[in-house]
């Protein structure tokens, strides 16, 4: 049988229209393929200190506290080595989600002119052979479209060998802020001048922050790497009516994590948007097993202070029972990991 010129030129037609309009390297890939390596060898790192955490009843406890204790050192300095490769890292990866949400809406425009086209057709606006000539542009740009996913999804691909589908589709953490500090009387109170967060108005403007200084927290405290600032991170969006004038009273809690031995650790006073977990970026960072690099987050909100889970592997205990996202009470006790702390507010403080 003589094949019909018009049907193979159709299939070419098809075929060209589903080639992918993007670039073949969307990424830098170089930075992937380092991290991917370096993420392969600190799992199995993590496998063997696991293991030996197991085992370790079955020998010396001085051998077992020697392995255990290169494993955590070997881990920390591959951490570090890593954590510029994550980030670099990261801003590929916000471009590839830049190019999902590009060719997302130009599958919708798409969409909606097949639609019209159809639709026109049915009330006898145009007739088929109109439909079947305007349709084609419509149709070879969806096919693109899928095409364009298809090359976007083998990359994400990629991104997953050394992140977590959580660690990839949750913001980023805020970038940290500039410590303040004032030396005031006992009774007074320090006000921060802090842009108003862009989520409510599309324009920013200046809102102050009253933060009360007199404090059942003793100065005694220990804080974190990113200085002892009353406010870190942007302020969530509260809706009270009483907001209106630009004053918020931020709520006044801390974390103070709990050693093994059950003695206090180190105390940590909570801003408005604290986040915990091993990476260098968070608020809170805490090195221990079953932690994730992002793990929880801690809002500041008008009733208190809730904790929300990230996603994070082992996921986030509070009081013994796994919470994906629940407001906090003086005393309870949060696990992350090995890890647990005591969430401290005192009462009628806010």
């Amino acid at each position: 049988m003589v094949p019909d010129p018009m049907s193979q030129k159709s299939k070419a037609d098809s075929s060209a229209a589903a080639a992918s309009s993007l670039p073949a390297e969307i990424v830098d890939g170089s930075v992937l393929d380092a991290l991917i390596e370096k993420t392969k060898v600190e799992r199995q790192l993590e496998s063997f200190r696991t293991r030996a955490q197991e085992k370790k009843g079955k020998v010396d406890a001085a051998v077992s506290a020697r392995v255990l204790s290169d494993y955590d050192t070997r881990l920390r300095a591959l951490r570090a080595e890593a954590e510029p490769l994550r980030a670099r890292a990261r801003t590929e990866w916000e471009k590839l989600r830049g190019l999902y949400t590009e060719v997302g809406s130009r599958e919708d425009r798409a969409k909606l002119d097949k639609q019209e086209l159809e639709f026109r057709h049915e009330v006898g606006e145009i007739d088929d052979a109109v439909l079947n000539e305007r349709v084609k542009a419509s149709t070879d740009v969806l096919e693109t479209c899928r095409a364009d996913v298809a090359a976007l999804d083998k990359q994400k691909a990629r991104f997953l060998e050394a992140f977590t589908e959580a660690e990839l589709t949750a913001p980023p953490p805020p970038k940290p802020v500039e410590t303040i500090k004032a030396v005031v009387a006992p009774d007074e109170a320090v006000t921060i001048e802090t842009p108003r967060p862009t989520m409510k108005t599309p324009a920013p403007e200046e809102r102050s922050v009253r933060v009360p200084v007199a404090s059942p927290f003793s100065s005694e405290a220990t804080f974190t790497d990113t200085g002892d600032a009353t406010m870190l991170g942007p302020m969530p969006v509260l809706t009270d009516p009483a907001e209106e004038e630009g004053t918020l009273i931020l709520p006044e809690g801390a974390l103070v994590v709990l050693n093994a031995d059950g003695k206090e650790g180190h105390k940590h006073r909570l801003s408005a948007m604290t986040y915990i977990g091993r990476a260098e970026e968070n608020q809170i960072r805490i090195q221990g097993e079953g932690v994730s690099r992002r793990h929880a987050l801690v809002v500041a909100e008008r009733a208190g202070f809730r904790i929300d889970d990230l996603g994070s592997q082992n996921g986030t205990l509070v009081n013994g029972k796994v919470m994906q996202r629940g407001m906090l009470a003086n005393g309870d006790i949060i696990t992350l990991g090995v890890v647990k702390l005591r969430f401290e507010q005192p009462s009628g403080r806010k």
